[in-house]
């Protein structure tokens, strides 16, 4: 964006649309019309539009388009394969995030490759993530919790209602503020 004049509508397009290009699928046939542009036009046009803009910038989307189906797609028993091809493919981006991306598959190939479908499931953070989520907005919506006994057995009564609380032998106050 820097590149461009303010006014150019190459500024315009990265500026106010650069959010089609980490959108996961763009579908939107409802045309609009665009004063900007003089003309109606839909989002898969104005993502045709950016990417012409710069050939590097079309690369990286292309590469990130097929990184992301790589990872949805791929089976833990052939994703060895498919990520070594892949990372033998961003050799050729000229772009250093790109290359800066591929440091970090090789470096982490092993995590990586381990976080496939294993025996039909994905691994994932997602539900640690979750709990932690839940337990920040417990003690924040308590303004924070003198006995850390009570703040542990509210979270495992929220995260688990089938549970009984236990406070037995629970004496020492801990407070807990942000």
């Amino acid at each position: 964006m820097k590149r461009f004049d303010k006014k150019s509508d190459e500024y315009y397009l990265l500026k106010k649309f650069s959010w089609l290009l980490e959108a996961s699928d763009v579908r939107e046939n409802r045309s609009k019309f665009n004063k900007r542009l003089r003309r109606y036009i839909i989002y898969p046009q104005i993502l045709d539009l950016i990417l012409k803009i710069s050939p590097e910038l079309e690369n990286a989307y292309k590469l990130k388009k097929k990184y992301a189906h790589l990872n949805r797609y791929t089976r833990y028993d052939e994703a060895d394969k498919k990520l070594w091809i892949f990372i033998d493919e961003m050799k050729g981006s000229p772009c250093p995030e790109i290359q800066k991306m591929r440091k970090t598959l090789i470096h982490w190939f092993e995590e990586i490759k381990n976080s496939f479908i294993i025996n039909g499931k994905r691994l994932s953070n997602g539900i640690m993530e979750s709990r932690n989520g839940i337990a920040k907005e417990i003690k924040n919506n308590a303004n924070g919790y003198r006995n850390f006994a009570r703040y542990r057995n509210r979270c495992l009564y929220v995260m688990n209602p089938d549970i009984t609380p236990n406070l037995a032998g629970c004496t020492k106050d801990l407070r807990m503020h942000n």
